[in-house]
């Protein structure tokens, strides 16, 4: 479901963005923090590899393949369903900006944060939905990796564990 929603979600905000947003002009929305900026983007963030249009796609289309593939494991069982919430942000982003760029070559961007002394980017709800849900995905493995540390260290004597920082564990001999 979660999938389909972001799926949804970023196809109808990319066409009310084409229908109603003049291309390349600006609309400020929230004072001095949020803006609609419609562009086309060819390339991946920052416009960067613009006119790669197939190497884009071919990387994108590997990522999509592993991805998918990891969770028709996790639905069929085979694997901790702890990673369904966020690979179904991650792959409905993915698919989103995948099917449209195939479709037409580009990709719309529409959302601008400005960041002062920043060139921010420009960007969109797929782009929302994998930058939110990667950086999850890095948490939740950092916690698993912290958690797991932890759990060793305590069968050994010898070893102290002690937190040196947000997310992070390090072991020390001797403490």
């Amino acid at each position: 479901l979660t999938f389909f929603t972001v799926l949804g979600a970023d196809f109808f905000t990319k066409k009310w963005a084409d229908e109603n947003l003049p291309l390349n002009d600006s609309k400020e929305i929230v004072r001095n923090f949020l803006y609609f900026r419609h562009i086309k983007n060819d390339g991946i963030a920052y416009n960067k590899c613009s006119g790669k249009r197939n190497g884009i796609l071919l990387f994108t289309g590997v990522m999509l393949a592993y991805y998918s593939g990891m969770f028709l494991q996790i639905l069929q069982g085979r694997k901790s369903r702890k990673y369904t919430l966020p690979l179904a942000f991650v792959l409905g982003g993915g698919y989103g900006s995948f099917l449209e760029r195939a479709r037409k070559g580009r990709v719309t961007d529409f959302i601008f944060i400005p960041v002062e002394g920043k060139n921010a980017p420009i960007f969109n709800l797929a782009d929302v939905a994998i930058v939110f849900q990667v950086n999850g995905l890095v948490f939740r493995q950092a916690q698993i990796s912290q958690h797991t540390l932890v759990a060793g260290a305590l069968d050994m004597q010898d070893i102290q564990v002690i937190n040196i920082g947000p997310g992070l564990a390090g072991a020390a001999q001797g403490l």
